[in-house]
């Protein structure tokens, strides 16, 4: 776990971006997440760190943050995973299956400040 509990720059701007792709039920790249908020994609990890660990995991919430994969593979990057667990094939299953909780959750009321 990260010690991004101070919110990162961009981290509202990239929770709201991946709000809109849960609501469309569609990943997105990092590198056009980074694009619609302004930033390079080497610079996702923090926001994306603080929406996962700050945002969704203490509250039970579902990982917003699944939806944002890398351009080459189609799937989350390193920085996604539980402890211990990579998306690999051996585990595309348990990432199919979270993506579909993410797409059902009421995402409507939730900000980087809860």
């Amino acid at each position: 776990m990260s010690s991004y509990k101070r919110r990162p720059k961009r981290a509202s701007a990239v929770l709201d971006e991946l709000k809109l792709c849960a609501s469309e039920r569609r990943t997105i790249t990092y590198g056009a997440l980074a694009n619609l908020v302004g930033s390079g994609s080497q610079n996702m990890g923090k926001p994306l760190s603080h929406i996962e660990e700050q945002v969704c995991r203490p509250q039970g919430r579902p990982w917003l943050t699944a939806l944002a994969v890398s351009k080459s593979t189609g799937r989350p990057g390193p920085g996604f995973k539980p402890e211990g667990f990579i998306v690999d094939d051996h585990h595309i299953k348990w990432w199919f299956e979270h993506i579909q909780l993410v797409y059902n959750y009421d995402w409507s009321d939730v900000t980087v400040d809860d």
